[in-house]
């Protein structure tokens, strides 16, 4: 019987001490996240005040009432603040895809027009044009009844672009696994933008068109981006590194009189290129709903340069083409690029899957060139046309454009953002 009663008890107290341990861990709970008063009951209590004070008589009492009718609507206020936190305070045990779509009003400031400047004027197409070799040979091709072919054989000043600013829409895929730990991330970016400028021929020759031309063309910007990015969680949020590839092809086209004298025709340049990339990301948590990033990237691309220019040359009977394509074993002229970019801003989280963000990017690039190689077989005209072109036209374009389109060149692009987010 004793025995019995031993056990009795001990078990007992084991239920005790079971329950008061359950009770303790509950009340500090709710001492952490204590209940929460109903934030409608909160606004139906306030429009009764503020009705009690509208009918009373004393005017200390209606104040008084509307006193505290402003004290409910306020509770009420900071009580949905508070629950919105504590939801998106609990813990996400899956992993998230976020799909980012933004309206960023950008600027661009293209490299395509920086060597066109280059080739515009640099020392070395100065001194043809001096001593006359540019000149000389077009009227010698004239006298043949040849195209001279010749990129640029003219003193070309180019004004500031105008118009440069364009609404883009980037958007932005993001994978995170459940703990945050790593990612995946896919940017997307294609824009088009119609600057115009004017061109001053300072040295003209053999040309009817006025030495002043006003032009209008488009720049396109495709850049994209794949990376795998690796994150250590801090007790604020979140710091990683990326890796990947990043692709950018930049054309330009334009028709119209071509600087240069060339006449009235059309040019285009196709500058690709495809390379890696590395990257830092830095994320704090203000708040459970306010969150800021920051993200900076180098990368390095290399890729194939092409340069078409046609029309009609005055002077000269028949269409001309200038094609820097190689074909037939000639060399490929290659365009490499060096860049960074940074994206930075704050986002504010409506709820789980629904996020807000403002913020800003800067890309710049340098460019350079790594030859000026064109095909001859690709100009039509008199047979003489491809004997010309190799033994007098080519030597004095790689003598000036090759050192103009090796020149470094620098290209911006950026401009604030504002993005909307789903969360999967």
């Amino acid at each position: 019987m004793r025995l019995i009663l031993n056990t009795f008890l001990r078990s007992f107290l084991f239920c005790f001490l079971l329950v008061g341990f359950s009770l303790a861990s509950s009340l500090s709970a709710q001492a952490v996240n204590p209940k929460l008063p109903d934030p409608d009951a909160l606004e139906r209590e306030a429009d009764d005040l503020d009705y009690q004070a509208r009918t009373t008589q004393n005017p200390a009492e209606s104040r008084r009432l509307s006193q505290q009718a402003d004290a409910k609507r306020k509770l009420a206020v900071d009580t949905r603040n508070e629950m919105h936190d504590r939801e998106l305070e609990k813990p996400y045990n899956k992993p998230t895809l976020e799909l980012q779509w933004n309206a960023m009003q950008s600027t661009w400031e293209s490299e395509a027009l920086a060597r066109n400047k280059n080739l515009g004027v640099n020392t070395y197409n100065a001194l043809l044009n001096q001593a006359g070799a540019y000149q000389a040979a077009k009227t010698n091709a004239a006298g043949l009844g040849l195209n001279p072919n010749l990129l640029n054989d003219n003193l070309t000043t180019y004004s500031s672009p105008q118009g440069n600013t364009k609404t883009a829409f980037p958007i932005r895929a993001t994978y995170l696994n459940t703990a945050k730990t790593f990612g995946i991330e896919f940017n997307y970016l294609d824009v088009r933008m119609k600057p115009s400028y004017t061109t001053f021929d300072v040295a003209s020759s053999l040309s009817s068109a006025a030495p002043i031309q006003f032009h209008s063309v488009e720049y396109r910007r495709l850049d994209y981006s794949l990376n795998f990015a690796w994150y250590v969680i801090t007790g604020t949020g979140r710091i990683g590194l990326a890796a990947g590839a990043r692709n950018l092809d930049i054309y330009s086209k334009e028709y119209g009189n071509i600087p240069g004298n060339y006449g009235f025709g059309s040019s285009e340049e196709k500058a690709g290129g495809l390379g890696p990339q590395i990257g830092i990301r830095l994320f704090k948590n203000f708040s459970a709903s306010l969150i800021g990033h920051f993200r900076a990237d180098y990368f390095r691309t290399l890729g194939h340069y092409n340069r078409t220019t046609q029309g009609v040359l005055s002077g000269v009977s028949g269409p001309y083409i200038l094609d820097t394509a190689s074909m037939g074993g000639i060399k490929a002229n290659l365009i490499s690029r060096t860049g960074y970019e940074i994206d930075t801003g704050i986002s504010f989280m409506r709820s789980r899957w629904l996020k807000y963000t403002f913020g800003f990017q800067f890309t710049e690039l340098a460019s350079k060139i790594s030859g000026y190689n064109y095909n001859p077989t690709v100009f039509p005209g008199a047979p003489g046309d491809p004997l010309f072109l190799n033994q007098v036209s080519k030597p004095l374009d790689q003598f000036s454009s090759g050192s103009a389109l090796g020149k470094e060149v620098h290209d911006k692009f950026y401009g604030f953002y504002f993005g909307l987010s789903l969360i999967i």
